[in-house]
């Protein structure tokens, strides 16, 4: 098994030895991360960033760290990818790799928001979902993100897999 992660490995360590891309992850990373952590008080009448941070537990942290850094991950990779594999550039491919990827990334960020009670609500709402689905969404919610991380970790494989 250690042979067939190897070569990902060292695709993503070539990527982040330049300082261009360790730094779009980095920025990435935190503006996603503050985003995914701040989005709720804006969509909940009445919250506050104070009120808000409060109601978060370590969990809450966690799943917000890996999923703003997975997507930061994928929107690196996908960055790099455009600009070194002329092959990927240049087929008709290209413009569904990056639709995918910003449509990975914002499911994402719907997930994310899923750590949120209040949140996830007028989400439901607005995509015209009943209370079941967000009692569902919350009763599950740790499962929910397990699968889409493991899914960005596909997507982190299917672009490094392009990577020259």
């Amino acid at each position: 098994m250690r042979n067939h992660i190897q070569p990902y490995i060292l695709k993503l360590m070539r990527v982040l030895s330049k300082k261009r891309y360790a730094m779009i992850l980095s920025g990435l990373w935190v503006l996603l991360f503050a985003t995914f952590s701040i989005l709720p008080v804006f969509t909940v009448p009445g919250n506050s960033v104070d009120y808000q941070f409060s109601v978060y537990v370590w969990q809450d942290y966690l799943l917000l760290i890996l999923l703003s850094g997975m997507s930061a991950l994928i929107f690196t990779l996908q960055i790099y990818g455009m600009l070194h594999n002329a092959k990927v550039c240049k087929s008709a491919g290209a413009y569904g790799n990056v639709t995918g990827t910003f449509a990975g990334s914002a499911f994402s960020a719907l997930v994310g928001t899923a750590t949120c009670a209040s949140c996830i609500a007028p989400l439901v709402a607005f995509l015209g979902l009943g209370f079941g689905a967000v009692t569902t969404i919350l009763k599950y919610q740790t499962y929910i993100v397990i699968i889409s991380l493991i899914a960005m970790l596909f997507v982190v494989r299917y672009l490094l897999k392009k990577i020259n």
